[in-house]
């Protein structure tokens, strides 16, 4: 039922409701409301209690419950001054809402300023503490902007609302969402400056990425690869972000384990404590067998294709997939993966196809897959390797994505085409 206002009962559904006071306390969280709102439905209008609004429909109590019920009943109340109406919505709000530290200290913050404003109005200190609800000693300490620590009633004491490091990407995920920043941070009990600072503060981050971003593409146009054997080159490199390369598998090389353990543990050596390495070997067991002998992986991926199948074998099954070696350092960050399909441990790309222009050698691998892995695992500027570039896919990949892309190959023919390809070639030092 509604209110009667003079002659005529009226319903917040029936009058021009405006809320110009809503942001002078934080939105509740989700959780919140979703309670308020069954507690109105269970308790029907015993708790659904009058919006109440000053003579020109502007809400002073009830925001939240008027969200819930367009049709609540409306109390009008009358003769209070501007100041006087930003003390009754903090007022009546203040007591019952389960506000954090530091969203009572931003509440707190913005009672002082009112209690200054009704004291220049001419409001004695007893006169402001009724409109509050508060004692005279706390409007005191308001007035004269002194403070009195823990006490409940005045000033509340700087507990700021810390907001984890994993929480940033999904409070960003929120902004860009579109969903407003007062409601973000009434579910995380703190202030819109403070989402407000968070979202600049990852603005300014990713401009300096992407400043740094353009800078390494002006100083590293191409891809570097040097004529010069693996070994020994590996051994003149520092530490680096990324290996990711594709050596010659068992069919070319007569010792597999001996190949393997000659240049395996030396690159993995070279990776920082926060590097990745992904290694491409064949998928045939004695070379399994021998990669898994020399250094364990964190994970083995596959990468499968079914555009290049050839005839078909009579007593075995059909290869169509590399293994993939995964190693990754101690102090790793989380992959970057964008999408779910691409943190598969299994990557299904097809392969390089001569028909489309884009095949240059046997075992080629597509430059995608190459992509995925320095997205995954690395950002712009970061040093990317491969000892066996062959034709440069890999270091164009990262070349690509503004990585530095240094590698290295002993094959006078391989190298012509990686050139090419838009590789820097050097002779051997």
């Amino acid at each position: 039922m509604g209110v009667n206002i003079g002659d005529k009962t009226l319903l917040a559904s029936e009058i021009q409701i405006k809320t110009p006071y809503r942001d002078l306390l934080p939105p509740m969280a989700d959780y919140e409301k979703q309670a308020l709102k069954n507690k109105i439905a269970s308790e029907g209008y015993s708790h659904n209690s009058p919006i109440l609004v000053d003579e020109d429909g502007n809400v002073l109590d009830g925001h939240n419950r008027l969200s819930i019920n367009p049709d609540a009943p409306v109390q009008v109340v009358k003769g209070l001054s501007e100041a006087q109406k930003r003390a009754r919505v903090i007022t009546e709000n203040f007591a019952r809402r389960n506000l954090s530290p530091e969203q009572k200290r931003h509440v707190d913050k913005t009672r002082k300023e009112i209690a200054l404003e009704l004291k220049r109005d001419g409001f004695t200190q007893d006169e402001i503490a009724k409109v509050f609800g508060v004692d005279r000693r706390t409007v005191g300490y308001w007035v004269e902007g002194t403070t009195n620590g823990n006490d409940s009633n005045g000033c509340i004491p700087d507990a700021r609302t810390k907001i984890g490091k994993g929480e940033v990407d999904r409070i960003m995920a929120r902004v860009e969402s579109g969903e407003p920043q007062t409601q973000i941070a009434a579910d995380y009990g703190t202030t819109r400056q403070a989402i407000s600072k968070l979202v600049k503060k990852r603005a300014s981050q990713l401009e300096r990425e992407l400043l740094k971003a353009e800078e390494t593409r002006a100083a590293a146009t191409q891809p570097v690869i040097e004529c010069a054997d693996a070994i020994e080159w590996l051994e003149r490199q520092g530490e680096i972000d990324l290996l990711l390369t594709d050596p010659p598998y068992s069919t070319d090389v007569p010792d597999i384990r001996g190949f393997a353990e000659s240049w395996l543990p030396l690159a993995l050596s070279k990776l920082k404590p926060t590097g990745r390495a992904y290694v491409f070997i064949g998928a045939y067991p004695e070379e399994l067998a021998a990669y898994l002998n020399v250094a364990m992986p964190h994970q083995v991926l596959v990468w499968t294709y079914r555009n290049t199948l050839g005839p078909s074998p009579k007593d075995d099954y059909k290869l169509n997939w590399q293994a993939c070696l995964y190693y990754k350092g101690a102090d790793c960050p989380p992959l970057a993966c964008e999408t779910m399909l691409e943190q598969f441990s299994v990557q299904d790309i097809s392969a390089p196809d001569g028909r489309q222009g884009d095949r240059y050698h046997a075992w080629q691998k597509p430059i995608e897959i190459g992509e995925r892995f320095v997205r995954h695992s690395t950002k712009p500027g970061d040093i990317v390797i491969d000892p066996f570039a062959c034709t440069g896919t890999f270091l164009i990949a990262a070349a690509n994505l503004g990585r530095a892309a240094f590698g290295c190959d002993i094959s006078p023919e391989h190298l012509q085409i990686a050139e090419e390809r838009g590789c820097q070639i050097l002779s051997a030092i």
